[in-house]
Protein backbone atom coordinates (compact mmCIF):
# COMPACT_ATOMS: atom_id res chain seq x y z
CA UNK A 1 0.00 0.00 0.00
CA UNK A 2 1.38 3.41 -1.01
CA UNK A 3 1.19 5.91 1.20
CA UNK A 4 -0.64 9.24 1.03
CA UNK A 5 1.62 11.34 -1.81
CA UNK A 6 -0.83 14.82 -1.07
CA UNK A 7 -0.15 17.88 -0.25
CA UNK A 8 2.53 17.08 -2.82
CA UNK A 9 4.84 20.40 -1.84
CA UNK A 10 4.62 21.74 1.77
CA UNK A 11 6.48 24.68 3.32
CA UNK A 12 7.88 24.88 7.24
CA UNK A 13 8.87 28.21 8.42
CA UNK A 14 12.87 28.14 8.88
CA UNK A 15 12.76 29.94 12.05
CA UNK A 16 10.87 27.12 13.39
CA UNK A 17 13.31 24.12 11.91
CA UNK A 18 16.30 26.52 13.48
CA UNK A 19 14.84 26.79 17.21
CA UNK A 20 14.75 22.60 17.63
CA UNK A 21 16.62 21.48 14.59
CA UNK A 22 19.21 23.65 13.78
CA UNK A 23 21.66 21.45 11.87
CA UNK A 24 19.10 20.24 9.64
CA UNK A 25 18.69 23.64 8.42
CA UNK A 26 22.78 24.06 7.64
CA UNK A 27 22.43 20.16 5.95
CA UNK A 28 19.36 21.61 3.99
CA UNK A 29 21.00 24.76 2.55
CA UNK A 30 24.39 22.50 1.81
CA UNK A 31 22.58 20.09 -0.47
CA UNK A 32 20.87 22.61 -2.19
CA UNK A 33 24.46 24.28 -3.03
CA UNK A 34 25.93 21.32 -3.74
CA UNK A 35 23.00 20.70 -6.09
CA UNK A 36 23.35 23.92 -7.67
CA UNK A 37 27.51 23.03 -8.21
CA UNK A 38 26.80 20.04 -9.51
CA UNK A 39 24.60 21.67 -12.31
CA UNK A 40 27.03 24.07 -12.73
CA UNK A 41 29.75 21.49 -13.25
CA UNK A 42 27.29 19.43 -15.79
CA UNK A 43 26.55 22.32 -17.78
CA UNK A 44 30.45 22.86 -18.48
CA UNK A 45 31.60 18.87 -19.03
CA UNK A 46 28.65 16.48 -19.98
CA UNK A 47 29.83 13.79 -18.37
CA UNK A 48 29.31 15.54 -15.02
CA UNK A 49 25.10 16.24 -15.96
CA UNK A 50 24.44 12.26 -17.45
CA UNK A 51 26.03 11.53 -13.60
CA UNK A 52 23.61 13.76 -12.23
CA UNK A 53 20.92 12.36 -14.19
CA UNK A 54 21.89 8.35 -13.23
CA UNK A 55 21.93 9.28 -9.74
CA UNK A 56 19.37 11.18 -9.19
CA UNK A 57 16.96 8.95 -11.31
CA UNK A 58 18.43 5.39 -9.42
CA UNK A 59 18.09 7.10 -6.22
CA UNK A 60 14.72 8.08 -6.56
CA UNK A 61 14.16 5.30 -7.17
CA UNK A 62 14.99 3.95 -4.30
CA UNK A 63 14.35 6.59 -1.92
CA UNK A 64 11.00 6.44 -2.84
CA UNK A 65 10.15 2.68 -2.50
CA UNK A 66 11.72 2.63 0.93
CA UNK A 67 9.67 5.60 1.90
CA UNK A 68 6.47 5.56 0.29
CA UNK A 69 5.37 1.78 0.22
CA UNK A 70 4.18 0.63 3.56
CA UNK A 71 5.57 -2.78 2.93
CA UNK A 72 9.05 -1.15 3.57
CA UNK A 73 8.42 2.02 4.98
CA UNK A 74 11.89 1.41 7.38
CA UNK A 75 12.93 5.37 6.81
CA UNK A 76 11.74 7.78 8.28
CA UNK A 77 12.95 11.79 7.19
CA UNK A 78 12.15 15.14 9.95
CA UNK A 79 10.36 17.80 8.50
CA UNK A 80 12.59 20.07 6.38
CA UNK A 81 11.90 23.42 5.45
CA UNK A 82 10.50 22.14 1.93
CA UNK A 83 8.60 18.40 2.04
CA UNK A 84 7.43 16.68 -0.75
CA UNK A 85 4.99 14.15 -1.05
CA UNK A 86 2.41 14.20 1.43
CA UNK A 87 5.33 15.43 4.16
CA UNK A 88 7.05 12.10 3.64
CA UNK A 89 10.04 13.34 1.16
CA UNK A 90 12.63 16.09 2.12
CA UNK A 91 13.15 18.41 -0.83
CA UNK A 92 17.32 18.27 -0.29
CA UNK A 93 17.06 14.72 0.05
CA UNK A 94 15.67 13.61 -3.43
CA UNK A 95 17.06 16.31 -5.19
CA UNK A 96 20.17 17.43 -3.86
CA UNK A 97 21.30 14.77 -1.69
CA UNK A 98 21.39 11.96 -4.70
CA UNK A 99 21.99 14.29 -7.08
CA UNK A 100 24.77 15.94 -5.05
CA UNK A 101 25.73 11.89 -5.02
CA UNK A 102 27.00 12.33 -8.84
CA UNK A 103 30.63 13.87 -7.54
CA UNK A 104 31.94 10.40 -6.34
CA UNK A 105 30.98 9.63 -10.10
CA UNK A 106 33.09 12.22 -11.56
CA UNK A 107 35.55 11.93 -9.08
CA UNK A 108 36.17 7.99 -10.32
CA UNK A 109 35.85 9.31 -13.98
CA UNK A 110 38.74 11.67 -12.76
CA UNK A 111 41.37 9.78 -11.54
CA UNK A 112 40.42 6.17 -12.48
CA UNK A 113 38.69 7.13 -16.06
CA UNK A 114 41.75 5.40 -17.78
CA UNK A 115 42.01 2.65 -15.55
CA UNK A 116 39.78 -0.44 -16.11
CA UNK A 117 36.52 -0.32 -15.72
CA UNK A 118 36.51 -2.87 -12.49
CA UNK A 119 38.80 -0.44 -11.05
CA UNK A 120 36.62 2.84 -12.00
CA UNK A 121 34.02 0.33 -10.24
CA UNK A 122 35.92 -0.46 -7.60
CA UNK A 123 36.61 3.43 -6.69
CA UNK A 124 32.72 4.03 -7.13
CA UNK A 125 32.78 1.51 -4.29
CA UNK A 126 34.78 3.07 -1.73
CA UNK A 127 34.14 7.11 -3.05
CA UNK A 128 30.30 6.19 -2.36
CA UNK A 129 30.73 4.29 0.87
CA UNK A 130 32.91 7.45 2.35
CA UNK A 131 30.74 9.80 0.85
CA UNK A 132 27.52 8.25 2.15
CA UNK A 133 28.70 7.01 6.01
CA UNK A 134 29.32 10.22 6.93
CA UNK A 135 25.97 11.76 5.65
CA UNK A 136 24.94 8.45 7.71
CA UNK A 137 26.20 8.72 10.83
CA UNK A 138 25.60 12.78 11.23
CA UNK A 139 22.24 12.57 10.13
CA UNK A 140 21.40 9.85 11.84
CA UNK A 141 22.82 11.58 15.45
CA UNK A 142 20.96 14.42 14.79
CA UNK A 143 17.71 13.06 13.65
CA UNK A 144 17.35 14.16 10.27
CA UNK A 145 15.55 10.79 9.81
CA UNK A 146 15.05 7.49 11.47
CA UNK A 147 15.04 3.94 10.99
CA UNK A 148 12.32 1.29 12.35
CA UNK A 149 13.90 0.46 15.35
CA UNK A 150 12.91 -3.35 14.85
CA UNK A 151 13.47 -4.16 11.11
CA UNK A 152 15.54 -7.29 10.50
CA UNK A 153 17.77 -6.06 8.14
CA UNK A 154 18.82 -3.35 10.00
CA UNK A 155 19.83 -5.22 13.56
CA UNK A 156 23.78 -5.29 12.91
CA UNK A 157 24.59 -1.62 13.18
CA UNK A 158 27.93 -0.11 13.94
CA UNK A 159 28.66 0.65 17.32
CA UNK A 160 29.92 3.92 17.55
CA UNK A 161 27.22 5.84 14.85
CA UNK A 162 24.36 3.12 15.44
CA UNK A 163 24.25 3.14 11.59
CA UNK A 164 22.93 -0.31 9.67
CA UNK A 165 25.92 -2.10 8.02
CA UNK A 166 23.29 -2.74 5.85
CA UNK A 167 22.96 1.00 4.90
CA UNK A 168 26.92 0.99 4.24
CA UNK A 169 26.54 -2.54 1.88
CA UNK A 170 24.12 -0.91 -0.06
CA UNK A 171 25.49 2.64 -1.24
CA UNK A 172 28.25 0.20 -1.65
CA UNK A 173 26.81 -2.14 -3.90
CA UNK A 174 25.07 0.91 -5.38
CA UNK A 175 28.31 3.05 -6.10
CA UNK A 176 29.83 -0.33 -7.76
CA UNK A 177 26.66 -0.67 -9.99
CA UNK A 178 26.32 2.29 -11.31
CA UNK A 179 29.94 3.40 -11.80
CA UNK A 180 30.47 0.66 -13.85
CA UNK A 181 27.78 0.77 -15.78
CA UNK A 182 28.51 4.68 -16.60
CA UNK A 183 31.70 3.81 -17.35
CA UNK A 184 30.12 1.03 -20.04
CA UNK A 185 28.31 3.67 -21.89
CA UNK A 186 30.47 5.74 -21.84
CA UNK A 187 33.08 3.63 -23.73
CA UNK A 188 30.60 2.96 -26.50
CA UNK A 189 29.53 6.99 -26.50
CA UNK A 190 26.28 6.24 -25.76
CA UNK A 191 26.33 9.73 -23.30
CA UNK A 192 25.97 12.24 -25.92
CA UNK A 193 22.79 14.39 -26.65
CA UNK A 194 19.10 13.79 -25.30
CA UNK A 195 19.57 10.23 -26.51
CA UNK A 196 22.14 10.21 -23.67
CA UNK A 197 19.86 11.80 -21.04
CA UNK A 198 17.61 8.72 -21.32
CA UNK A 199 20.72 6.46 -21.43
CA UNK A 200 22.12 8.27 -18.18
CA UNK A 201 18.51 7.74 -16.28
CA UNK A 202 18.46 3.86 -17.81
CA UNK A 203 21.62 3.37 -16.05
CA UNK A 204 20.70 4.77 -12.58
CA UNK A 205 17.57 2.90 -12.75
CA UNK A 206 19.22 -0.70 -13.73
CA UNK A 207 22.24 -0.11 -11.40
CA UNK A 208 20.31 0.53 -8.10
CA UNK A 209 17.19 -1.79 -8.70
CA UNK A 210 18.72 -4.91 -9.97
CA UNK A 211 22.86 -4.51 -10.82
CA UNK A 212 22.77 -3.34 -6.75
CA UNK A 213 21.50 -6.94 -5.71
CA UNK A 214 24.61 -9.01 -7.23
CA UNK A 215 26.86 -8.35 -4.46
CA UNK A 216 23.70 -8.50 -1.83
CA UNK A 217 22.90 -12.14 -3.39
CA UNK A 218 26.58 -13.45 -3.70
CA UNK A 219 28.03 -11.43 -0.33
CA UNK A 220 25.55 -10.20 2.04
CA UNK A 221 22.92 -12.77 2.34
CA UNK A 222 25.39 -15.85 2.22
CA UNK A 223 27.25 -14.84 4.78
CA UNK A 224 24.24 -12.56 7.05
CA UNK A 225 21.15 -13.97 6.36
CA UNK A 226 21.78 -18.00 5.95
CA UNK A 227 24.98 -18.33 7.76
CA UNK A 228 24.67 -15.67 10.32
CA UNK A 229 27.32 -13.63 10.33
CA UNK A 230 27.38 -10.01 11.41
CA UNK A 231 26.40 -7.62 8.46
CA UNK A 232 29.88 -5.79 9.45
CA UNK A 233 31.53 -8.73 7.38
CA UNK A 234 29.72 -8.60 4.77
CA UNK A 235 30.29 -4.74 4.26
CA UNK A 236 34.22 -5.18 4.93
CA UNK A 237 34.23 -8.26 2.64
CA UNK A 238 32.74 -5.78 0.06
CA UNK A 239 34.98 -3.05 0.63
CA UNK A 240 37.92 -5.16 0.79
CA UNK A 241 37.51 -6.32 -2.58
CA UNK A 242 37.00 -3.29 -3.57
CA UNK A 243 40.30 -2.39 -2.46
CA UNK A 244 41.95 -4.54 -3.93
CA UNK A 245 41.04 -4.39 -7.35
CA UNK A 246 41.72 -0.95 -6.91
CA UNK A 247 44.97 -0.90 -5.98
CA UNK A 248 45.91 -4.15 -8.36
CA UNK A 249 45.22 -1.40 -11.01
CA UNK A 250 46.48 1.24 -9.74
CA UNK A 251 49.96 -1.04 -9.10
CA UNK A 252 50.21 -1.70 -12.90
CA UNK A 253 49.82 2.00 -14.21
CA UNK A 254 51.88 3.68 -11.30
CA UNK A 255 54.50 4.65 -14.82
CA UNK A 256 51.24 6.44 -16.30
CA UNK A 257 50.56 8.49 -13.50
CA UNK A 258 49.86 12.52 -14.29
CA UNK A 259 48.53 15.51 -12.49
CA UNK A 260 45.35 17.33 -12.18
CA UNK A 261 44.57 20.75 -14.89
CA UNK A 262 42.68 23.76 -13.85
CA UNK A 263 39.40 21.97 -15.25
CA UNK A 264 37.96 20.24 -12.17
CA UNK A 265 38.33 23.04 -9.63
CA UNK A 266 33.98 22.85 -9.62
CA UNK A 267 34.55 19.13 -7.70
CA UNK A 268 37.10 20.26 -5.12
CA UNK A 269 34.76 23.27 -4.62
CA UNK A 270 31.67 20.52 -3.96
CA UNK A 271 33.85 18.26 -1.50
CA UNK A 272 35.30 21.19 0.53
CA UNK A 273 31.60 22.83 0.91
CA UNK A 274 30.51 19.08 2.31
CA UNK A 275 33.97 18.93 3.96
CA UNK A 276 33.41 22.09 5.69
CA UNK A 277 29.66 22.12 6.71
CA UNK A 278 29.76 18.45 7.57
CA UNK A 279 32.95 18.92 10.31
CA UNK A 280 31.19 22.54 11.80
CA UNK A 281 28.24 20.27 12.47
CA UNK A 282 30.52 17.42 14.21
CA UNK A 283 32.57 20.46 16.18
CA UNK A 284 29.42 22.72 17.17
CA UNK A 285 26.37 20.84 17.13
CA UNK A 286 24.54 19.09 20.14
CA UNK A 287 22.20 16.08 19.28
CA UNK A 288 21.13 15.86 23.03
CA UNK A 289 18.89 19.44 22.35
CA UNK A 290 17.60 18.09 18.96
CA UNK A 291 13.23 18.04 19.60
CA UNK A 292 12.27 15.85 16.12
CA UNK A 293 8.31 16.63 15.24
CA UNK A 294 8.01 14.36 12.53
CA UNK A 295 6.40 11.57 10.65
CA UNK A 296 7.68 8.08 12.00
CA UNK A 297 7.12 4.72 12.92
CA UNK A 298 3.68 4.56 15.11
CA UNK A 299 4.01 5.14 18.60
CA UNK A 300 2.58 2.51 20.69
CA UNK A 301 -0.17 2.74 22.80
CA UNK A 302 -0.36 0.13 25.86
CA UNK A 303 -2.42 -2.29 23.21
CA UNK A 304 0.00 -2.02 20.91
CA UNK A 305 3.15 -2.21 23.40
CA UNK A 306 1.88 -4.35 26.43
CA UNK A 307 2.86 -7.00 27.03
CA UNK A 308 4.59 -7.31 24.32
CA UNK A 309 4.75 -5.26 21.50
CA UNK A 310 2.56 -5.67 18.66
CA UNK A 311 4.05 -7.64 15.03
CA UNK A 312 3.62 -6.78 11.56
CA UNK A 313 5.07 -8.62 8.54
CA UNK A 314 7.17 -6.22 5.75
CA UNK A 315 9.18 -6.80 2.55
CA UNK A 316 5.71 -8.93 1.43
CA UNK A 317 6.23 -11.53 4.25
CA UNK A 318 9.93 -12.18 3.86
CA UNK A 319 10.18 -10.33 7.24
CA UNK A 320 8.64 -9.49 10.79
CA UNK A 321 9.10 -6.66 12.61
CA UNK A 322 7.15 -4.53 15.52
CA UNK A 323 5.12 -2.58 14.20
CA UNK A 324 5.09 0.29 16.88
CA UNK A 325 7.58 2.70 18.81
CA UNK A 326 7.48 1.22 22.82
CA UNK A 327 9.48 1.89 25.34
CA UNK A 328 10.42 -2.05 25.74
CA UNK A 329 12.15 -1.60 22.02
CA UNK A 330 13.93 1.97 22.22
CA UNK A 331 17.43 1.68 22.74
CA UNK A 332 18.86 5.29 22.98
CA UNK A 333 22.31 4.10 22.27
CA UNK A 334 21.49 2.70 19.32
CA UNK A 335 18.41 4.65 17.53
CA UNK A 336 19.65 8.03 19.08
CA UNK A 337 16.81 9.31 20.26
CA UNK A 338 14.60 8.66 23.45
CA UNK A 339 10.71 9.33 24.21
CA UNK A 340 11.03 11.29 27.75
CA UNK A 341 10.16 14.41 25.84
CA UNK A 342 6.81 12.33 23.44
CA UNK A 343 3.75 14.68 23.82
CA UNK A 344 0.50 12.66 23.41
CA UNK A 345 -0.71 11.74 19.96
CA UNK A 346 -2.80 14.35 18.87
CA UNK A 347 -3.12 15.07 15.71
CA UNK A 348 -5.84 14.22 13.30
CA UNK A 349 -5.23 12.46 10.03
CA UNK A 350 -6.72 14.05 7.50
CA UNK A 351 -9.52 12.64 6.00
CA UNK A 352 -10.24 10.71 9.05
CA UNK A 353 -11.92 12.36 11.16
CA UNK A 354 -12.02 11.36 14.80
CA UNK A 355 -8.78 9.14 14.88
CA UNK A 356 -5.83 9.62 16.33
CA UNK A 357 -2.43 9.75 13.84
CA UNK A 358 0.25 8.03 15.77
CA UNK A 359 3.09 8.78 13.21
CA UNK A 360 3.44 12.13 14.31
CA UNK A 361 4.98 12.54 17.59
CA UNK A 362 7.96 14.72 19.13
CA UNK A 363 11.04 12.66 20.33
CA UNK A 364 14.54 13.75 21.53
CA UNK A 365 18.24 13.44 20.78
CA UNK A 366 20.77 12.33 22.80
CA UNK A 367 24.53 12.94 24.05
CA UNK A 368 27.20 11.41 21.55
CA UNK A 369 28.21 8.41 21.97
CA UNK A 370 31.26 7.51 23.21
CA UNK A 371 33.92 7.71 20.36
CA UNK A 372 31.66 9.15 17.85
CA UNK A 373 33.44 12.08 17.35
CA UNK A 374 36.96 10.04 16.67
CA UNK A 375 34.52 7.44 13.74
CA UNK A 376 33.33 10.70 12.46
CA UNK A 377 36.16 12.43 11.95
CA UNK A 378 38.20 9.92 10.37
CA UNK A 379 35.03 9.06 8.62
CA UNK A 380 35.77 13.13 7.01
CA UNK A 381 39.39 12.67 6.70
CA UNK A 382 39.38 9.45 4.67
CA UNK A 383 36.83 11.47 2.26
CA UNK A 384 39.11 14.39 2.22
CA UNK A 385 42.28 12.46 1.51
CA UNK A 386 40.22 10.60 -1.30
CA UNK A 387 38.84 13.73 -2.91
CA UNK A 388 42.05 15.50 -3.33
CA UNK A 389 43.74 12.30 -4.22
CA UNK A 390 40.99 11.93 -7.26
CA UNK A 391 41.15 15.76 -7.86
CA UNK A 392 44.89 15.46 -8.62
CA UNK A 393 46.13 12.91 -9.33
CA UNK A 394 44.92 10.54 -12.35
CA UNK A 395 46.08 8.09 -14.87
CA UNK A 396 47.48 8.67 -18.38
CA UNK A 397 45.60 6.11 -21.30
CA UNK A 398 47.55 2.83 -21.63
CA UNK A 399 49.89 2.20 -24.36
CA UNK A 400 48.48 -0.44 -27.09
CA UNK A 401 51.46 -2.66 -27.38
CA UNK A 402 50.37 -3.82 -31.03
CA UNK A 403 48.92 -1.57 -33.62
CA UNK A 404 45.12 -1.39 -33.81
CA UNK A 405 44.87 -3.68 -37.23
CA UNK A 406 43.59 -1.61 -40.10
CA UNK A 407 40.31 -2.52 -42.35
CA UNK A 408 41.02 -2.19 -46.21
CA UNK A 409 39.22 1.23 -46.03
CA UNK A 410 41.20 2.64 -43.90
CA UNK A 411 44.21 1.70 -45.78
CA UNK A 412 42.86 3.34 -49.16
CA UNK A 413 42.40 5.94 -47.10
Amino acid sequence: MWRDIYPLVQFRDPAAVWEHEPTFVICEVMFVVLLLLELYDGARRGYAFYALVAAFVGGALIELGTIMHSEIGNFYHSQAVVMLLGGHEPFYMLFGTYGSASLAIVLCQRFAGNLSPGAEAAFGGLTFYVYWAILDTIGFAFLWWTWHNTELIYTDRDQYSGVPHASGFWITASGISLVWLLRYMRDRNYLKGIGGVFMAAFAGAFAYMVLMNIPFNFIFHPLVTYAGYNAEVALYVLLALCGLVLLRAVFGARERVMFMDKSFNVMLLQSVVYIITMTSVVLIGDPSTVRRYSYGQPLGTPATCLPEPAREPSFWGAFSRESHVCAANTVPARDHFDLRCTEEVSTIRKGSPGTLDSHYYTICGVAKSEGWYHHTLTQIAVWTVMTFVACFISFKPAKHTKPAKQTKHAKSA
